[in-house]
């Protein structure tokens, strides 16, 4: 199947009952040094204290799970052990739920960006800033954003179809790509599926009496 597929298939499930409910990860060390990609860090205290908030309004949100899914990295990881601890879940870590592949500058700070790899750096601050395409954000072992979505939505869809009513905790481009797919109602746009204003939220993201863009950061 296609990314474009995938899309329609992930959308037409959110229109079910029950919803999806995914979960971005709570701030890790990879956040306050501005690392893009790469290994998980450790949660910091804060974030340790945002997953058990995002946990209590899980709780009391009258909603049911029956699995917690996560992607891999220890800040996701630790967030969903926080998390399915406090909601008495099993926890199952999907290696295919990873964030994009940024290629040679995954895993280094914007810092060591500019100092390591300086070219690859300004052909990512030029599509930050909006001023290439994501078809032109090519850089040394990057995944394309194809791929990329291809293999997140393939797996989620897996994921949704083998069980009733899984909780999914995953990384922001997870979080911001499937937003994205919902508020254009099951399309897969590459050039727009990182930059539109869905690309603020950054913590729980569910449909039926949930917040949608519940702040973690």
């Amino acid at each position: 199947m296609t990314a474009h597929e995938f899309a329609r298939c992930f959308y037409e499930r959110w229109t079910e009952a029950p919803a999806p409910v995914m979960i971005r990860h709570a701030e890790s060390i990879k956040n306050i040094d501005s690392q893009r990609g790469g290994p998980g860090r450790p949660l910091t205290a804060r974030g340790e204290a945002q997953a058990l908030d995002v946990s209590h309004v899980l709780l009391v949100s009258g909603h049911h799970w029956d699995v917690v899914i996560t992607g891999p990295g220890e800040h996701v990881v630790s967030t969903s052990q926080i998390v399915s601890k406090q909601l008495a879940l099993r926890s199952i870590v999907s290696d295919c739920l990873s964030g994009i592949d940024l290629g040679v500058l995954a895993g280094l700070t914007e810092a060591e960006m500019a100092i390591q790899q300086p070219r690859a750096w300004a052909v990512f601050q030029a599509w930050d800033r909006r001023e290439i395409a994501m078809s032109e954000f090519v850089v040394a072992g990057k995944e394309s954003g194809t791929s990329f979505a291809e293999r997140v939505l393939g797996c989620l869809v897996a994921d949704l179809r083998r069980y009733p009513n899984p909780l999914f905790v995953v990384g922001r481009s997870i979080l911001i790509l499937c937003a994205n797919i919902v508020r254009s109602e099951g399309i897969f746009d590459l050039e727009t599926f990182f930059h539109e204003e869905w690309g603020h939220c950054s913590g729980l993201f569910g449909r039926d009496r949930l917040p949608m863009g519940r702040s973690t950061r």
